[in-house]
């Protein structure tokens, strides 16, 4: 996992770059959800690490054994999330285009 930590955190200096203004653009937008799907991926590592080292972890222990999801539930979780947080995104862009013309 150190290879895409390295990566992740050379991409992001365009985006630190971009708080002046020359560095600001029309790709800004997507330095920002490189810099999210960053911070995403640390925090997933942060908590693999401190699951398989901490003595907390070590304490609470499930008693069952973990399952998971077949590949038709996985693509239905998939759909779900995808289908509200499209639903959600499109109520925002109505209300953000709309806001002028009504209000």
């Amino acid at each position: 996992m150190g290879w895409l930590r390295d990566y992740l955190w050379l991409n992001s200096s365009q985006l630190i770059n971009g708080y002046n203004p020359f560095g600001m653009n029309s790709l800004s937008v997507y330095r920002w959800m490189f810099l999210f799907g960053h911070l995403v991926w640390e925090l997933i590592e942060t908590l693999a690490w401190a699951q398989e080292r901490t003595l907390l972890a070590n304490l609470i222990r499930w008693r069952d054994k973990s399952m998971a999801l077949s590949i038709v539930q996985a693509r239905l979780v998939g759909l779900a999330h995808f289908s509200v947080g499209y639903i959600f995104t499109y109520a925002a862009y109505l209300i953000a285009s709309t806001s002028v013309k009504f209000g």
